[in-house]
């Protein structure tokens, strides 16, 4: 009986002493992000044990032999049992890869599921761009599955043709707004912030009843970071050098060529008002004869929050870039060297001004977007004969409306007007373009299926030519089981010319280029 009573009181006082103490957990995460916030949680959700470090003790909120969860956002939640023992538990959070969580914003220009999404449709996180430690926004973009991108023209599955230089057929977004040039509908690729991306979309598939007319291809909409109530930065550096090419015949010198950069950016936010700072530099001596690139660019982001439902915001970034190109090469072995070693020095200048105002009541929400896009490109070329610099300004108006349940619909809906003016004897000189749009998008869900359909007029002028037609789109997802998703998707695309492809007139060594203005 006495040995029965001690192996009583020595169990008590051994489970006393666990409780009190507890075990230890040592936490980490397999993508080896530093650890903010854990929670463990015991078996009936009740009692929690926070820590912002990777350690934390079970004290006598847990018993032993008891179940208890580790939780941390973002990450899968662990289950594990309480152990009758003083020593270190190691844990590793695994991040959580739930692809129908996925939240896209481009498919309806709201917040949407990924399975609610008709056409194909891919994300890129930040954290990919910096693991490959890629210098330019085209070599991220390019590396996405069925998307190319051959002199800074983009084609997603090769569709809808391609024009060197002008008109591009892939629409390219920034927070929602195009980022295309006004005399040429380019993409701006080198005005693009390399760091402050906090994801890119790929809508792959016609997406004109929404974007417009250069989305025949598809739509890339770069997302930008946002301030948070914590200051988070990045700065980021990198240099390299151009290997000399292994056939000597593409030697045009024996200098070595560097390429070198720094970028970086800082979001904060102080009381009601957003600030995020950014800028990009590179020094790049190019791999073929005169061109070099050197640009500078700064930015400033600032949104102020009236209240939970009113906010306003402007958003201004200028760039300086001066380098140099050539069109024709001199032969089909000196690939890099330009025709007769003749070059064009350039110096440009880009200014984007973007204000913003949203408010978001009771059933929709309401937005007034707008971009002002000035470019200014001074050419000197060995070839006087014929003038390039040119110089346009773009403004873009947007008004913008959703609802997630309105007559037990998801509707989004808006109205567009922009307007593009050039002045250069490369377009022979002054060119005024005009667009006018309104869009309309229904969207429904009814138990595993999900419904969309949508209509756009589009309406273009320039100078004297006018055109406009209405183009439609639909589609529908299907999904059986949580990781099963069966798209289809129908969509009409309707394109205009841009002023360069209307008018652009000029000379290039042997090669003349002449207008089209049908």
């Amino acid at each position: 009986m006495k040995l029965v009573t001690n192996i009583i009181l020595y169990l008590l006082c051994f489970g006393f002493f666990s409780v009190l103490t507890g075990q230890t957990l040592l936490v980490s995460t397999s993508d080896q992000t530093p650890i903010l916030r854990i929670q463990v949680l015991d078996s009936q959700k009740t009692q929690t044990l926070v820590s912002s470090s990777g350690e934390i003790n079970l004290n006598q909120k847990f018993p032993i032999g008891s179940m208890a969860y580790l939780c941390s956002k973002g990450y899968d939640t662990l289950e594990f049992r309480v152990l009758p023992v003083q020593d270190t538990l190691v844990l590793v959070l695994v991040p959580v890869s739930e692809l129908l969580k996925t939240v896209i914003v481009s498919s309806s220009k709201q917040k949407k599921s990924y399975r609610d999404i008709s056409s194909s449709v891919i994300q890129v996180k930040p954290y990919l761009i910096e693991e490959r430690n890629n210098t330019e926004l085209t070599e991220v973009i390019n590396q996405i599955p069925a998307v190319n991108i051959v002199d800074n023209q983009a084609s997603i599955r090769g569709g809808s043709g391609w024009s060197y230089g002008s008109g591009s057929r892939v629409m390219v977004t920034v927070d929602g707004l195009p980022m295309l040039s006004g005399d040429a509908n380019q993409v701006q690729w080198q005005f693009l912030d390399m760091q402050n991306i906090s994801s890119i979309e790929v809508l792959k598939g016609p997406s004109s009843v929404l974007y417009g007319s250069s989305a025949l291809n598809g739509v890339i909409n770069i997302e930008t970071n946002k301030a948070t109530d914590s200051l988070i930065g990045k700065v980021n550096t990198f240099t390299g050098v151009y290997e000399q090419p292994s056939n000597p015949a593409l030697r045009w010198t024996n200098q070595q060529l560097f390429k070198s950069g720094i970028n970086g950016f800082v979001a904060f936010r102080e009381k009601k008002l957003d600030v995020v700072l950014s800028t990009v530099n590179v020094r790049d001596n190019g791999y073929r004869m005169g061109e070099e690139g050197n640009r500078t660019r700064l930015a400033g982001n600032f949104t102020y929050n009236f209240n939970k439902s009113l906010k306003a915001g402007l958003k201004i970034a200028g760039m300086r870039n001066s380098g140099g190109t050539f069109l024709l090469w001199e032969s089909d072995t000196l690939g890099y060297t330009a025709l007769d070693s003749q070059f064009n020095e350039n110096i440009s200048t880009r200014l984007s001004i973007d204000p913003f105002i949203a408010y978001e009541g009771k059933v929709f929400k309401h937005q007034i977007l707008g971009r002002y896009f000035n470019l200014n490109t001074d050419i000197y070329q060995q070839d006087t004969l014929s003038d390039q610099s040119n110089s346009s300004q773009f403004a873009y108006a947007e008004y913008r409306a959703s609802s997630e349940n309105f007559i037990a619909l998801n509707l989004t809906f808006g109205a567009v007007c922009n307007q593009a003016q050039t002045n250069s004897p490369l377009f022979q000189g002054i060119q005024i373009a005009q667009n006018y749009a309104a869009y309309l998008q229904l969207e429904k869900r009814i138990r595993k299926w999900f419904f969309n359909a949508g209509i756009r007029h589009e309406s273009f002028v320039l100078n004297n030519r006018k055109e406009g037609r209405p183009i439609v789109k639909a589609g529908l997802t299907f999904t059986p089981y949580k990781y099963t998703i069966f798209r289809a998707s129908y969509g009409q695309g309707f394109r205009f010319p841009s002023i360069a492809e209307s008018y652009i007139q000029t000379s290039v060594g042997p090669v003349s280029v002449y207008p089209n203005d049908n």
